[in-house]
C-alpha cells in the first residue's frame, strides 16, 4: 500500500454522502467495507472489531446479490485476523500503487496524540479528510440516529429533556464533536496541508463544489456523476427539531471546541464559536 486516504469523520456530518460519491472516481480504490474502524480499535477505549462484529459484517454484506468470490476472500482474511498492523495492511493488498486505498471511518478523529503517531506512519503517502458540522446540530443528528440504530427510536422521542441529555452522555455521543481537541491531537503528527478540513453546511449547500475541493485535494480527475447523485442527501435522520433548552447543558463544552478550533485557524468555525459564546448555559449537577 503505497498511498492511504482515511475519511476521519465526524459521525454525521457527511462522510457517508462523501463516500457514495467518491466511490466512483479512477484515482481511488475501496475495500467491501466503508468503516474499518482499526485505528480506534488499536487506539480507542473498546473493541470495534471483535470476531462477532467482523462475522457479522461478513454475512450481511455477502448476502447481497452483488457478492462474489473477489469479495468472498476479503471477508475472509477481514474475518480470520488477527486484527494488527499486517491484517489491516492486507485489506488494502488489491489496491494498485497509483491509486489511494480508502478507509472512511468516523472513529478515526477520536483517537488520541499517541495513536495519530503511529496513523501517520502507515503508508509512504497519507492524507485526511475531516468533515466537521457545528455541534449542537450534529449532537442532535446524532442522538436521534444512535437512537434508531440501537432500537429505541420510539423510547427517545418520548424523553424528557433531561431523559435525553442522560441518553446523550450515557451513549458517549458527545466526543465525535470535540473538533478542537481532536484535531490538536492528529495536528501532532499529521501535516496540517495533509488535512482537508470541510463544513457540513458546505457540502449541503453546493454539494458539487466541495466534490470538486475533495478531488483538487487529491490530485483527482473530476468523479463520473452521470445521475447527478451528488446533490442527494445519504443517511438522513427524521427532520425533527431538537426540544427547547436541547444543548444547553453542553455549551461550555461547544464554546471551548469551537474557540480552539478558530485558534487552529479553523475560519468556518468563527460563526459557530460566536453562537455558543452568545447562547445561555444551563448548569445542572452530573448524573
Amino acid at each position: 500500500m503505497k498511498k492511504l486516504l482515511l475519511c476521519v469523520g465526524a459521525a454525521k456530518t457527511g462522510t457517508t454522502w462523501l463516500y457514495r460519491n467518491v466511490r466512483a472516481n479512477p484515482g481511488l480504490w475501496f475495500s467491501p467495507e466503508k468503516e474499518l474502524n482499526f485505528h480506534f480499535t488499536r487506539h480507542g477505549w473498546f473493541d470495534r472489531l471483535t470476531p462477532e462484529i467482523r462475522s457479522r459484517k461478513m454475512e450481511e454484506r455477502l448476502a447481497k446479490p452483488d457478492a462474489d468470490e473477489a469479495m468472498a476472500e476479503w471477508y475472509r482474511r477481514f474475518v480470520e485476523g488477527p486484527v494488527g498492523p499486517d491484517w489491516y495492511r492486507s485489506l488494502f493488498d488489491a489496491a494498485p500503487a497509483e491509486r489511494w486505498a480508502c478507509d472512511f471511518s468516523p472513529s478515526t478523529s477520536l483517537i488520541p496524540a499517541s495513536g495519530w503517531a503511529e496513523v501517520a506512519r502507515f503508508a509512504p503517502e497519507m492524507r485526511y479528510i475531516y468533515i466537521m458540522r457545528e455541534p449542537e446540530a450534529r449532537l442532535w443528528s446524532h442522538a436521534k440516529f444512535h437512537a434508531r440504530y440501537t432500537g429505541a427510536a420510539e423510547r427517545f422521542r418520548g424523553l424528557s429533556l433531561r431523559g435525553m441529555e442522560r441518553f446523550v452522555e450515557r451513549s458517549q455521543l458527545l466526543v465525535d464533536g470535540n473538533y478542537g481537541t481532536n484535531l490538536s491531537a492528529m495536528l501532532t503528527a499529521v501535516p496540517r496541508e495533509h488535512v482537508l478540513l470541510l463544513d457540513h453546511a458546505r457540502i449541503a449547500a453546493s454539494p458539487q463544489a466541495a466534490l470538486r475541493e475533495v478531488e483538487a485535494f487529491l490530485g483527482l480527475p473530476e468523479t463520473p456523476d452521470p445521475e447527478g447523485i451528488a446533490a442527494r442527501p445519504v443517511n438522513v435522520t427524521e427532520a425533527s427539531p431538537p426540544p427547547p433548552g436541547f444543548g444547553d447543558r453542553w455549551r461550555r463544552l461547544f464554546r471551548r471546541e469551537t474557540a480552539r478550533l478558530v485558534d487552529l485557524g479553523v475560519g468556518f468555525a468563527a460563526p459557530w464559536a460566536q453562537l455558543h459564546a452568545e447562547r445561555r448555559a444551563r448548569l445542572l449537577p452530573w448524573f
